[in-house]
């Protein structure tokens, strides 16, 4: 920062901290943001939401007609990072250098002033920007467990500006950024090329992608990730809900659901990470294209049964009744092959024959609640469904294509469940022998050797395996550990960090 950026101290009871008020300039503000872009908020719960939203709308009025009241105005932005230099100049305290910074509060606030800047000329030299800095004393690498908790933390405690629901809140967690990687290495065939689904996992993502690319690069982006393939992390959950035969769990709303799979996934997620594989990420976006299917087909001028209400209860009981029917007749539903091939005209016609016959079981006169929305909430609701659909039949035989035996299903599952467990154990061999672990795994078995009281479920066989990672650590190969053993030590790595454990 040439010059250097005018800060206050703050000064903290808790050494491992440095804090400071500073006053950031508009057009630095944006600079950077310009040059780094959306992994500058890689720790803020969501990302750019488009100049759409009445918040934003706000801001970019006031820095296009009132910069000079920006700061007035304006909350400011909190921002987490690695290190700092702080140097006396001019008789003046400034902040000379900052390594890895994350703006973990004031996202929109950041992007809306590049987004002005940039695309609609706005001079941003007269605008000042409130930030609090807070700076982990230590090197990043060696303190990465302390700086996601802090901004998983400052995220949730910090954010007034956008309503922020449950669902960002969950963005960090291992299990999208997977899926993530997911979206962005795998290709499904098309008729004309092939595409990606796009997963948000911090809400705006999609937009804020384009955001700086000419009319060009966005149609190019587009024809890859088209807007009818954008799946939410709340989509998400939907759909996996779905395919598990929650009808009445997903007819509680976006939030509600995606609180219980977040749940289940964080509880789930340290002892079989593996499931949530490539096979996994394809069979839940599958779901999702069938209820999209389904979606345009339901209109009262489309299907003369339908009264123009409960179109999202409709769909989502159809799709896991689907499955649930499938299964009881012995076999799996393949939404490999949907991924594949796509939804044939005869098998969508079908589910839309399902859909009237739902229809009717969930609007019946004799349902014990009179408010269907609220009904289809109820398990009794998905009960009744299921009793009804005992005795249904398909119009055609379109649904055989997509059917395969359990044995089949329950093979394509393990072998991919082995694969990830592979691409997992590889991943955690690299890692500890890099920071913050290297150098650090004998302080962690003397940490769970006096400590041994608040790890009931960790045994001597486990201690042994870590001890094979420590011996490598220290340069002695007498015992290799496995890939196994690696994923093993940096889970309790993690489980010591949660017990207020410092490397």
């Amino acid at each position: 920062m040439d010059g250097g950026l005018p800060c206050l101290p703050v000064p903290q009871m808790e050494n491992q901290f440095e804090c400071y008020q500073c006053v950031v300039p508009g057009k630095l503000l944006s600079y950077i943001y310009r040059k780094f872009g959306s992994t500058l908020l890689e720790g803020n719960v969501r990302s750019f939401l488009t100049t759409k939203t009445a918040v934003n709308k706000e801001i970019q009025g006031t820095i296009l007609n009132e910069p000079g009241r920006f700061y007035i105005y304006n909350n400011g932005i909190a921002a987490i990072a690695a290190s700092v230099n702080v140097e006396k100049i001019n008789g003046e305290t400034k902040i000379t250098r900052l390594e890895k910074i994350q703006i973990v509060n004031g996202g929109q606030t950041t992007a809306s002033l590049a987004y002005s800047a940039q695309k609609r000329g706005a001079d941003v030299s007269a605008i000042s920007v409130p930030m609090k800095l807070t700076v982990i004393k230590a090197d990043s690498d060696t303190k990465k467990d302390e700086l996601d908790s802090l901004i998983q933390k400052i995220s949730e405690t910090s954010n007034s500006q956008n309503k922020v629901s449950a669902v960002d809140f969950f963005a960090n967690h291992p299990f999208h950024i997977k899926m993530k990687k997911f979206s962005e290495s795998i290709s499904q065939p098309g008729i004309n090329h092939a595409t990606k689904w796009f997963y948000e996992r911090t809400r705006g993502e999609y937009a804020q992608s384009m955001m700086f690319m000419t009319k060009m690069q966005q149609d190019s982006f587009k024809v890859i990730h088209p807007k009818e393939k954008l799946v939410t992390k709340s989509d998400f959950a939907k759909y996996y809900n779905l395919w598990r035969k929650h009808p009445d769990q997903v007819s509680k709303g976006g939030d509600t659901n995606f609180k219980a799979v977040a749940d289940e996934i964080t509880a789930d997620w340290k002892d079989d990470q593996a499931k949530y594989n490539e096979v996994f990420f394809k069979n839940v976006v599958s779901v999702g294209a069938l209820y999209r299917a389904l979606e345009p087909e339901i209109t009262k001028t489309k299907q003369s049964w339908f009264g123009g209400s409960y179109r999202a209860n409709i769909i989502a009981y159809s799709i896991a009744g689907l499955f649930w029917m499938v299964d009881k007749g012995g076999n799996k539903f393949d939404l490999l092959k949907i991924w594949d091939k796509g939804i044939s005209d005869a098998f969508l016609s079908d589910m839309l024959d399902l859909c009237h016959y739902v229809y009717r079981i969930i609007t019946a006169d004799d349902r014990p609640t009179e408010n269907v929305t609220q009904y289809c909430k109820r398990k009794e609701c998905w009960e009744t469904v299921k009793t009804a659909l005992s005795s249904y039949q398909f119009p055609g035989v379109a649904i055989n294509s997509y059917l395969v035996s359990k044995a089949e299903s329950y093979q394509i599952a393990k072998e991919a469940k082995v694969t990830q467990r592979i691409d997992d154990e590889a991943t955690a061999y690299q890692m500890i022998l890099k920071p913050p672990y290297k150098n650090n795994w004998m302080k962690l078995v003397k940490f769970l050797s006096s400590s041994r009281n608040l790890f009931p479920e960790l045994t001597d066989g486990q201690v042994n395996k870590i001890m094979k990672v420590v011996n490598m650590d220290q340069g002695r190969m007498s015992s290799v550990p496995t890939g196994e053993d690696c994923m093993l030590a940096i889970k309790w790595w993690n489980e010591a960090k949660k017990m207020g454990w410092s490397d």
